[in-house]
C-alpha cells in the first residue's frame, strides 16, 4: 500500500516529524512512494522533493484542505501540472478569501486533482460536479452498512484505505500532545480528545496496514490503484523572472542603459564604458535577465534616494539604470561575481530604501503587479528560548518563574534537536551556573528539546519580493501575513530552489537620516545638489576614526570596530569577506 495521507511538522502544531525523518522512515519501512499532505499548505514541498530524491522515493504531492467554518476536509493529490496549479489556487483561496467554503471552491479547481473525502454528502455532490473523487476510509475498516461505503457503492466510486498519520511512531505521541497544548494555550490534562490526533495516527508498515484492513483488503488494492494515477512528482518552472510591459526587453534595456550612461558620464562615452556596457548587455541578454533589470529600475524610481548593494554593485548596467550608486569601473569591480554564463543562479540585487518609505514602495509594487506579487515568508521554528518558555507555560509555571531561566539565555540562540542537551548546555553557561532546576524543570527541558526545530508559524521575510509573469498563485500558494501583506508559503531557500527570482527591497534608517539632513540644509538656506554628489567620495575627518572613540558612525558600532580602527591608525583597510570594497578606517 502507498501512504496517501501523511502529515509532517509543517501541519503546524499537529504533526511531529520533520520531512527528512519522514522520508527516511518510509524507506526503512519498505515504501517506494510517499505522499505529503500537510494541512492547508505546501510549506514543505521542496524539502519533501529533495528528501525523496535522497531516499530514492517517488514523491506524491498534495495537501489536506479544510473548511474554516466547519469540520469538513478533503485531501487533494496532484495528478498533472494543471492539478498542481489548481491546488495552489485552492490553497490560496482558503487563506485569502473571507467567504471560502470547501464545498463550493473545490469543483472549479479540481482538474488534474484526485480528491479523497470521508464525507458522504461531499462525495455525492463532487461526483455530480465531475470531480475525480474517491471515498476515504480512515484508520480502521468501516462496516459494510456505513453511509460512506453505501454512497460510494451507489456511485460506483473507489473506496480506499487512507489511514492518515501525524507522527512516526507511538513514541511521538507525547510530543504531539505537547504541541497541541501549546497551540491551545492550555495544560496537558485539559486537552480534549477532539484537540488531538488519535493515538495510533503514526506511519505504519505495509504489513501493519494489511493487518489493520484485513477485513476489507479491497480498500488497500483501491489505494494502490489510485496511487498509480498520480504521476506528478513536483513542479519544474525553470527560472521565473518578473514580467516587463513589452516583449522587446533586450532593446528596452539597451536603450535605458545607454541613456543612463550618458547621464552618469556625459554625452561622449569612453571606450571603457561602451566596452563594459556591451559585455554586460550581451551576458544579460544571453541569460534572459533583461526584464529583471528593467523591473528593478522601475521600482527604484519610486524613491529619490536608494542604495543598491551586494554583488549587483559590480554591474555597470545597474549603475547606469540608477539601481546602484558606485561606479564599477572606477573601483575595478568584477562583473562575473554578479552574473556569469557559467552559473545558473539568478541575479540578486538588494536595494535599500529609507526605512519609513519602504512600506509605500512595497504597496506600490503590490498595486502595480496585483495578483502577480507577494513577499517571501520566514518559517519560524522553535528555538531554545521559545521552546522552554512555551513548554513551561503548559506546565503551569508563572512568567517570573519562566523568566528566571529564559532571560539568562541568548536572544538568538539556535540549536538543533538532534545534538543539543538543553539541560547540560544551559548549566554550562556562565550566567546560568547559579540556577537550580528543581521539578518540573528537568521534564520541561526534556520536552522543550523534543520540539526544537519544529515550525511554529510563518512571518514575513525582511524584504524579499517575488513578481511572476503568470498569477503568482499558480506557482505557489499565498496567504496574508498579520501585517496585511501577501506572502508565499515558501521561505527564501525553497523560493530560490523553485526558480522564483526574488528582489530584496529593504528598509535602511541611514537613508532616512540622510534625507532629513538634506532637508535641514535646504531649510537653513544651504544649497546642496545631491545629483552631483559622487557616491563613494570620502568626507573622512582626519583622525576621526583613528583614535577609536566613535561608535555612532554607520556600520561602526561595536567595540571591535573601534579597536580595528585604532590599530589601523586611521588608514584605509580592506573589509574581510568583501575584497572588492575598500573602506576608510573609522567608516566601516
Amino acid at each position: 500500500m502507498t501512504p496517501l495521507v501523511v502529515r509532517s511538522h509543517y501541519s503546524l502544531m499537529w504533526g511531529t516529524a520533520s520531512v527528512p525523518a519522514l522520508c527516511r522512515r518510509a524507506r526503512e519501512l519498505g515504501y517506494r512512494r510517499l505522499a505529503l499532505t500537510d494541512t492547508d499548505n505546501l510549506y514543505g514541498l521542496w524539502p519533501f522533493v529533495n528528501a525523496c530524491r535522497r531516499e530514492r522515493l517517488e514523491p506524491i504531492v498534495g495537501a489536506e484542505v479544510t473548511d474554516p467554518k466547519g469540520r469538513r476536509r478533503a485531501v487533494c493529490l496532484v495528478k498533472t501540472d494543471a492539478g498542481y496549479r489548481n491546488l495552489c489556487r485552492l490553497l490560496s483561496r482558503r487563506h485569502m478569501e473571507e467567504g471560502f467554503t470547501l464545498e463550493a471552491a473545490l469543483p472549479p479547481l479540481s482538474r488534474g486533482l484526485l480528491v479523497l473525502t470521508g464525507n458522504p454528502e461531499l462525495l455525492r455532490r463532487w461526483h455530480a460536479a465531475g470531480v475525480s473523487v474517491a471515498a476515504a476510509v480512515p484508520r480502521r475498516p468501516l462496516p459494510p452498512g456505513h453511509r460512506l461505503r453505501r454512497t460510494a457503492a451507489t456511485l460506483n466510486i473507489s473506496t480506499a484505505a487512507v489511514p492518515g498519520s501525524f507522527f512516526l511512531g507511538p513514541e511521538d505521541v507525547p510530543m504531539h500532545r505537547m504541541l497541541r497544548a501549546i497551540d491551545r494555550n492550555t495544560g496537558l490534562s485539559r486537552l480534549a480528545s477532539s484537540d488531538m490526533a488519535p493515538a495510533d495516527a503514526w506511519l505504519d508498515s505495509p504489513q501493519g496496514y494489511s493487518r489493520r484492513f484485513a477485513a476489507c483488503p479491497e480498500t488497500l488494492r483501491a489505494t494502490d490503484e489510485l496511487a498509480e494515477t498520480l504521476s506528478f512528482t513536483g513542479p519544474d518552472f525553470g527560472i521565473v523572472l518578473p514580467p516587463w510591459k513589452t516583449a522587446e526587453t533586450v532593446a528596452a534595456l539597451r536603450e535605458a542603459a545607454y541613456a543612463g550612461a550618458r547621464t552618469r558620464y556625459g554625452g561622449e562615452l569612453s571606450e571603457a564604458v561602451v566596452e563594459r556596457l556591451e559585455t554586460e548587455l550581451h551576458i544579460i541578454s544571453k541569460m534572459g535577465f533583461s526584464a529583471y533589470f528593467l523591473v528593478v529600475r522601475d521600482i527604484v524610481r519610486q524613491s529619490p534616494r536608494i542604495c543598491g548593494r551586494g554583488s549587483g554593485a559590480a554591474s555597470l548596467v545597474a549603475y547606469c539604470l540608477g539601481i546602484t550608486n558606485v561606479c564599477p569601473l572606477k573601483h575595478n569591480l568584477y562583473f562575473g561575481r554578479f552574473l556569469n554564463p557559467g552559473r545558473k543562479d539568478a541575479p540578486d540585487i538588494d536595494v535599500d530604501f529609507a526605512w519609513d518609505e519602504r512600506d509605500d514602495v512595497l504597496a506600490a509594487v503590490f498595486d502595480k503587479y496585483r495578483g502577480h506579487a507577494a513577499m517571501v515568508s520566514n518559517h519560524v521554528l522553535f528555538q531554545p528560548r521559545m521552546a522552554i518558555r512555551e513548554v513551561a507555560k503548559v506546565y503551569g509555571l508563572t512568567d517570573s518563574e519562566i523568566g528566571r531561566v529564559t532571560r539568562r539565555l541568548p536572544m538568538f540562540w539556535r540549536a538543533a534537536a538532534a545534538d543539543t542537551d538543553l539541560h547540560r548546555e544551559i548549566a554550562a553557561r556562565p550566567e546560568a551556573r547559579a540556577l537550580e532546576f528543581p521539578d518540573p524543570w528537568p521534564d520541561i527541558l526534556e520536552s522543550a528539546q523534543r520540539i526544537l526545530g519544529t515550525p511554529r508559524y510563518l512571518s514575513v521575510h525582511s524584504g524579499g519580493v517575488v513578481i511572476t509573469p503568470e498569477p503568482i498563485d499558480t506557482y505557489v500558494p499565498i496567504q496574508r501575513a498579520p501585517k496585511g501583506v501577501p506572502i508565499i508559503q515558501w521561505e527564501k531557500d525553497a523560493t530560490e530552489e523553485a526558480g522564483l527570482v526574488k528582489i530584496d527591497l529593504l528598509g535602511n534608517r541611514s537613508l532616512g537620516v540622510i534625507r532629513d539632513a538634506l532637508a535641514n540644509l535646504s531649510t537653513n538656506g544651504r544649497a546642496f545638489d545631491e545629483s552631483r554628489w559622487e557616491a563613494g567620495r570620502r568626507f573622512f575627518h582626519p583622525g576621526g576614526g583613528g583614535p577609536g572613540p566613535h561608535h555612532g558612525l554607520f556600520l561602526y558600532r561595536k567595540p571591535r570596530h573601534a579597536a580595528a580602527s585604532k590599530k589601523s591608525g586611521g588608514r584605509e583597510f580592506r573589509a574581510p569577506g568583501h575584497p572588492q570594497q575598500h573602506h576608510p578606517a573609522g567608516r566601516q
